[in-house]
């Protein structure tokens, strides 16, 4: 559900009707997606905002469970965002309820990342447009900040460890997979 109100979001955000919503869907019936859920929007094809939206509605499931991992960690393991704790005692100042919770929710949010063919079809479509803001953000920094590490010290540190967090515990379901297949 995470997944698709993700899309759902990024959708509205650059402006794209939402034709149909489809939360959860029995896997076991014949669908010949074979999907879970799925998110149906239109948008207008001249539009470059709504072009460069493609591409985020289609990364739209990492960007959103990666914050919400970042959220989870924030409230139930926040020990993890400061610098001086280091090694096990990351481990023993939080409680063992607040890291079995926050295994579960992260393991759950983690098993949504994955993207189907259509996701990346809709980051192709604004792939381009990305492309081009991002050149046009990075010129812009580049003209008016001087010290490229405050960029790291704010919301690179956060988004760093966080993206750590779900690679680690992806990377961590992919081997727990492949030895039980």
């Amino acid at each position: 559900m995470v997944h698709e109100l993700s899309h759902a979001g990024m959708a509205l955000l650059f402006g794209h009707k939402i034709n149909r919503l489809v939360l959860l869907t029995n896997p076991f019936q014949p669908d010949k997606e074979n999907r879970l859920g799925y998110v149906a929007h239109s948008w207008q094809p001249k539009n470059k905002y709504q072009q460069l939206g493609n591409f985020f509605i289609g990364l739209a499931p990492i960007i959103g469970i990666t914050l919400l991992t970042g959220i989870t960690t924030q409230l139930l393991w926040p020990q993890v965002f400061h610098v001086q704790t280091v090694g096990w005692r990351i481990f023993s100042q939080a409680p063992w309820w607040h890291l079995a919770v926050w295994l579960v929710i992260v393991i759950n949010l983690n098993l949504a990342m994955n993207l189907s063919r259509a996701d990346w079809l809709n980051v192709w479509h604004g792939i381009l447009y990305y492309s081009l803001l991002l050149l046009f953000i990075g010129l812009v920094m580049g003209l008016f900040i001087s010290d490229p590490w405050l960029i790291v010290e704010t919301a690179g540190y956060w988004l760093g460890l966080v993206w750590m967090i779900d690679m680690g515990i992806s990377i961590l379901m992919l081997i727990l997979a492949k030895i039980l297949d």
